[in-house]
């Protein structure tokens, strides 16, 4: 099959990370692939596709080309010569559905149980339009699919069905690979999150006065709120304990250096950082919102939403119980084997056949 993918850009996402994980696996089961980004802003995912020889159509670079209707023509030949065209992100669902030539068979990801153009009524007879432009859509999530029935239920009948998203998952966690010091020794959490509304470190940040003060959280991630975060930390006097890396490209080596994950949110998809904490071994903490709990399976420690005492206490229960630490890493561990990349690709690939084999009997 010809294959083409196409997304916003390949800065630091969880659909970001999906696609550069699995175009390489596509393409070695014998399909040729490619993918087309609006933004070709330098990102360490973009370089990994570099590297394996992957096919990129860049459309522009910055903020500005992620939203620019002047891809839709440049999209309309390019989409002309595959079988197959897959969509992630909004902007690349709309111009995608718009510049839909005949033939391909057109699909998308649902990566989230929420955006803000489902709270513009404006734009849902938009969205009724785009989603019917679509052959079949996909939702990473139980959360995904759910909410996704819950605001256009009419127009979903017959073509949506949920593939989790994955990761590759290492044969041993990362955790064991070195011994540590007790928690009550050393203790650092790492939350790898871009820096957007639906993330909450605000939370995490107001959580560590009521730590002891050997605990350290390092934020993996950047975006726009990063700077009122640096702030929040200032106005505390935590700079000492709080540590803002950026984008990283490093995300299992500074799991393996961590103690304890940590993901505070709003809401989630299918968040790719939660089964990569878990693949390691780190015992986790997140927030209990719809599109975690799905996630974790009863693995890893939820805490209520937008609650700083609640993730200080499920921290000092895991610096004061090594025995409970073990048994959430373990935990974890095992659930994250449900999230294999190889089954994703594999599920995505057995789709694409049947609706090319679907759209051969029409």
């Amino acid at each position: 099959m010809r294959i083409l993918h196409v997304i916003t850009s390949l800065r630091v996402g969880g659909a970001e990370t999906l696609v550069s994980h699995i175009l390489p696996l596509m393409r070695a089961k014998g399909h040729d692939v490619e993918l087309a980004i609006f933004d070709r802003t330098p990102s360490h995912l973009l370089s990994q596709l570099h590297e394996q020889e992957i096919k990129i159509h860049a459309f522009g670079q910055g903020k500005a080309a992620m939203y620019s209707p002047l891809h839709i023509p440049r999209l309309h030949r390019l989409m002309k010569s595959f079988d197959i065209v897959h969509t992630h992100n909004t902007s690349a669902q709309l111009f995608s559905a718009i510049a839909a030539p005949e033939g391909p068979v057109l699909l998308t990801t649902e990566h989230n149980t929420d955006n803000r153009r489902r709270h513009h009524p404006i734009l849902k007879p938009v969205d009724r339009w785009m989603y019917d432009r679509y052959d079949y859509i996909i939702a990473c999530s139980e959360a995904v699919s759910r909410k996704l029935r819950e605001y256009l239920p009419e127009r979903l009948t017959g073509k949506l069905s949920l593939i989790p998203n994955g990761i590759p998952i290492p044969e041993n966690p990362l955790h064991s690979a070195a011994p540590k010091k007790p928690l009550s020794e050393k203790c650092d959490i790492l939350m790898i999150a871009a820096f957007r509304p639906q993330k909450d470190h605000l939370t995490a940040i107001k959580a560590m006065p009521l730590m002891p003060p050997h605990v350290r959280l390092i934020f993996a991630g950047d975006g726009e709120l990063r700077h009122k975060m640096e702030i929040e930390v200032e106005k505390l006097r935590l700079t000492s304990r709080v540590s803002f890396l950026g984008n990283v490209n490093n995300a299992t080596e500074l799991l393996q250096k961590s103690d304890i994950a940590l993901l505070s949110t709003h809401y989630e998809g299918l968040s790719l950082a939660i089964i990569e904490s878990m693949a390691s071994g780190v015992p986790l903490i997140a927030s209990d919102v719809e599109g975690v709990k799905e996630i974790c399976g009863g693995a890893a420690i939820l805490t209520a939403e937008s609650d700083p005492a609640a993730i200080a206490e499920a921290v000092n229960l895991l610096i004061q119980a090594p025995s409970l630490a073990e048994k959430v890493s373990q935990a974890c561990r095992k659930r994250a084997l449900d999230f294999d990349i190889n089954a994703t690709a594999d599920r995505y690939l057995r789709l694409y056949k049947n609706l090319l084999a679907r759209e051969s009997r029409f």
